[in-house]
């Protein structure tokens, strides 16, 4: 988005902070798309998959223009240690939003919606719980060239955690925890972070500082098609967010045979 297009004022901006005049700027913008969507598509109903601020710009908007949404989160941002207190009050502001208009309210965990309950509690046994579903195909016989492609040796274990790499993942702290193996237990063993890096190189750090570079492969930003292809060779996936619920990479790695560590309760 052109930033000639914001126009935000200075003193706006040192009140609230650039990032949340920013974001609301977006928002702002987002809601002219809305209208414009509205006005071409006539849609009977909204299908909103957020809680940032811009799709709480979007309830609202469908709540003026009689437009009826269903609202669904895929995790909750007030366990989000990236998140900052503007997004997470603005996640109640949505909740509150949803629980006094929206027609259906959905999560894909059982965590999701118990946490969603906690923060706005009209949502109390209101919200249904719809799992995600994956398309990604199985392919075990491509294991031993995956493998190879890697450089990894046939009797290696391997471990993946697939996702976005930053702080919402948390691929950190797996990177921390694998450190922590003993030394031939790791030599028998390579850690996958699978994923784009929006860290800025920070988590890559992570594994160069504690010594384990030689044993952590970043793949960088793969195709649905390879995810597959390494879950293949893979023997355990590792999820370590606290704020999504029931991801996609869970089930993506369930299809190809492959057991999830992940919290308790998302």
């Amino acid at each position: 988005i052109p930033f000639s297009e914001m126009r935000l004022l200075p003193g706006v901006v040192r009140a609230h902070g650039p990032k949340a005049c920013l974001r609301r700027a977006r928002a702002d913008l987002f809601v002219r798309w809305i209208d414009e969507a509205i006005d071409a598509f006539a849609p009977d109903i909204a299908h909103i998959h957020s809680s940032t601020h811009w799709a709480h710009a979007a309830a609202l908007r469908c709540i003026e223009r009689g437009i009826p949404f269903v609202a669904t989160l895929h995790g909750i941002n007030a366990t989000n240690p990236a998140c900052g207190d503007d997004v997470i009050e603005n996640e109640r502001a949505f909740l509150a939003t949803a629980a006094a208009s929206a027609s259906a309210i959905t999560a894909v965990s059982g965590g999701t919606a118990r946490l969603m309950a906690e923060i706005e509690p009209a949502l109390a046994g209101r919200v249904k719980v719809v799992a995600n579903g994956s398309t990604l195909e199985a392919c075990p016989e491509s294991a031993p060239e995956t493998r190879k492609r890697y450089g990894i040796s046939d009797n290696a274990r391997i471990m993946t955690c697939i996702g976005s790499v930053g702080e919402t993942k948390n691929q950190a702290m797996v990177i921390e925890a694998f450190a922590r193996l003993c030394k031939e237990t790791r030599a028998a063993c390579r850690l996958m972070i699978v994923g784009r890096d929006v860290s800025g190189g920070r988590v890559e750090e992570v594994a160069h500082r504690l010594g384990v570079s030689d044993e952590v492969i970043f793949t960088g930003n793969v195709s649905s098609q390879e995810v597959a292809r390494i879950l293949s060779a893979a023997t355990l996936n590792v999820v370590a967010s606290k704020s999504e619920g029931f991801g996609l990479s869970v089930i993506e790695a369930m299809r190809a045979g492959v057991p999830s560590l992940v919290y308790e309760g998302i």
